[in-house]
Parts: C-alpha cells; structure tokens; sequence
C-alpha cells in the first residue's frame, strides 16, 4: 500500500487503479505522487518491482545483507 493521507485513502478506498491515478497525483508524499508517472498498471508485479526497488535503496543506505544466514 503506497503512502496516502487518510481523507484520500478514505476516498479512493476500493476504487480500481484508473480511479487512483488522479487522488495519487495529488498526494503531499513524492513517493506516491510518482506512481502514475512510472506505473501505467498497479499489479502484483508491479508491487513487488517496485518493492525490489525500494528494498535495494534501503539495502544501500543501512547496508543490510538481505541473504545473511542465520
């Protein structure tokens, strides 16, 4: 689930991805606002690329091993 203030997630609640385009544009977090702009779908494959994505930029910044054995 992307960032959304509660008015607009109350809003948008179980409308399809075409009705989210427009209420995501708007929202004050970047992060969310440029899903449209990236994404002309919002899939499970999209999810989790998009996921990927920001686990490799977590992985980056606090240098966590991913695939560390226990």
């Amino acid at each position: 689930m992307p960032l959304i203030e509660k008015k607009a997630n109350r809003k948008i609640d179980n409308e399809g991805y075409s009705e989210k385009i427009e209420v995501f544009q708007e929202i004050c977090f970047k992060i969310t606002s440029a899903i449209p702009e990236k994404y002309d779908q919002w899939n499970e494959a999209k999810i989790s690329s998009r996921q990927m994505y920001f686990a490799g930029i977590a992985t980056a910044i606090w240098k966590v091993d991913l695939l560390r054995k226990n």
